[in-house]
């Protein structure tokens, strides 16, 4: 009979057990579950971040890296041109000395020719 009776006082509570579950759950199973969605949403914000971060450090390094070859490049050029402006110069010192040369041993030439017209005249 207690057995029964007990069985009896269950199924009477039944029902508001039954209400009482999904209160209980709400208080005690959701605002966990709340955390840890803020959680969930503070670690995907924090991933955003440090991608957004690492994007802009590469951006800047490419940048960097950009500059630095263009004025490694610009470098060079101006290098080149020096060598180019030494090359023409040296070029035209060939040239002049070269013209030099010519004009003195045909001055010698001339000097030769004209003494051995005045040899011959004299003899």
């Amino acid at each position: 009979m207690r057995f029964q009776s007990l069985f009896l006082l269950l199924v009477a509570i039944a029902p508001y057990g039954a209400l009482a579950g999904p209160m209980l759950m709400d208080k005690a199973v959701l605002p966990g579950m709340a955390k840890r969605y803020d959680a969930d949403a503070a670690y995907s914000n924090a991933i955003s971040k440090r991608e957004a971060i690492d994007a802009d450090a590469a951006y800047s390094n490419a940048i960097s890296k950009r500059e630095v070859d263009a004025d490694a490049a610009y470098s060079n050029a101006i290098h080149r041109r020096e060598d180019a402006d030494a090359a023409y110069s040296n070029a035209i010192s060939k040239r002049e000395v070269d013209a030099d040369a010519a004009y003195s041993n045909a001055i010698h030439r001339r000097e030769d020719a004209d003494a051995a017209y005045s040899n011959a005249i004299s003899k």
